[in-house]
């Protein structure tokens, strides 16, 4: 059944020479003889690595489970065998038959398949496996009959560019190209907002903006003063805002606006302690890192003061920097019992083990990894005026972007 149905698809129905000039006879002359002479030429050893250097790196691979990166990185090794086997088979002198093979998965999507429209087409691997199963296990629930079917009946045929379509599915399904969804796969930039450089660009204000345009048209609409563009975006980044605190406030009032003390207290007896913070150096595109881990006599156990390149928000590096304070105690063996930090928003999502607001999930994902490694059981957040040692760290102006670590010993103008 395969082979007759791809043979099928790729055989020729062998017309006969009447036939083809038949249906070649009103067409002009196309080929001129110098380009007939470069056609008829033999192929060359220059085409031949061409071709191969031109192939996607990592792209599908063949029967010999090699990509095409091999070649290409060891073309000097292989280049000449692979150049005269292919040049056999493009001059006439080989067969391509043992490379022109390939394997055909059959995946059926129904319990009784007879023809080939009964099996899935494409590459088979474990994630297509995966997409598969699932895919048959809602199969019910996401017909055309169901009320999404219907939604996206209705999306499908709206009277609108595709590209409008498309904008409008990906918008659906979290795809679109927003800052946060690039910094979520490590695209090395600020994942806020170009306008209010605090709140996320993700699908959250995209949704407020919208609104915004439509409520905008509405007041045009009534012959009420609109607002401009930026007054607009300004005025649905604070309403988001405020919704967004107002929410955590009613769901976790203690996680809302967790304590912020005034003062470093000691640790219970025979704990330590972490403290972390950051320094801001204006006109450079880099901030500082502090890290103080104490004991319950106040003796210094580990410091660090570190460069580390910045494009992101104050938010995002408080948290990039609690992370290393946990990393560093961990790579000591130490067990951290408590931690202070200055930014009430990185407390309030250690606290709960969930990011409550626009700090990147990736980073959060390593801070409770860790949290669990060192044994953390209790964050706050802190005033500057007590955590002064992790900052004056933090302030530290370091000539590289080395760490800075010291066992047991923090300068008096630390404390200072």
């Amino acid at each position: 059944m395969v082979c007759t149905y791809f043979s099928s698809i790729f055989s020729s129905s062998s017309p006969s020479v009447e036939d083809i000039e038949k249906a070649t006879e009103g067409l002009g002359i196309k080929v001129d003889l110098h380009m007939k002479e470069i056609l008829d030429a033999h192929f060359s050893c220059e085409e031949i690595r061409g071709d191969v250097f031109d192939l996607g790196s990592i792209k599908a691979l063949g029967l010999d489970g090699f990509h095409a990166v091999f070649f290409q990185k060891f073309w000097s090794i292989v280049g000449l065998d692979v150049s005269n086997t292919c040049l056999k088979i493009l001059n006439g002198e080989g067969s391509i038959k043992d490379f022109n093979s390939t394997y055909v998965v059959l995946v059926p999507k129904s319990k009784n398949p007879y023809f080939m429209k009964d099996f899935i087409q494409g590459t088979y691997n474990v994630k297509s496996g995966y997409k598969v199963a699932v895919g048959l296990k809602v199969r019910d629930v996401s017909s055309g009959s169901s009320q999404n079917g219907g939604w996206w009946k209705t999306l499908w045929n709206l009277i609108v560019p595709p590209k409008v379509k498309i904008f409008l599915w990906k918008v659906c399904n979290e795809a679109i190209i927003s800052l946060s969804n690039l910094f979520r796969r490590k695209v090395p930039l600020n994942p806020c907002c170009v306008h209010c450089v605090v709140k996320l660009e993700d699908l959250n204000m995209l949704a407020m903006i919208a609104w915004g345009i439509l409520t905008n048209r509405n007041l045009l609409v009534h012959d009420k003063a609109r607002k401009g563009s930026d007054e607009l975006v300004s005025w649905v980044t604070n309403m988001l805002a405020e919704f967004q605190n107002s929410r955590i406030a009613l769901i976790a009032p203690h996680l809302a606006c967790p304590p912020i003390k005034e003062a470093w207290q000691d640790p219970a007896p025979e704990t330590l302690k972490l403290n972390t913070d950051i320094a801001v150096f204006q006109g450079r595109d880099v901030f500082g890192i502090g890290v103080v881990i104490r004991n319950d006599k106040e003796k210094v156990i580990l410091t660090l003061s570190k460069l580390a390149t910045s494009c992101f928000s104050v938010q995002v590096c408080e948290a990039i920097t609690f992370r290393e304070g946990l990393w560093l105690a961990n790579q000591h063996g130490l067990k951290v019992d408590w931690a202070e930090v200055d930014a009430a928003n990185v407390a309030a999502s250690v606290r709960c083990f969930k990011p409550t607001n626009n700090c990147a999930s990736f980073v959060f994902d390593d801070i409770f990894g860790l949290c669990k490694d060192v044994g953390l059981s209790e964050c706050q957040a802190i005033s500057r005026c007590g955590n002064g040692v992790a900052h004056n760290l933090a302030s530290l102006d370091v000539s590289s972007l080395r760490d800075n670590l010291w066992q047991g010993y923090c300068h008096s103008v630390l404390v200072s």
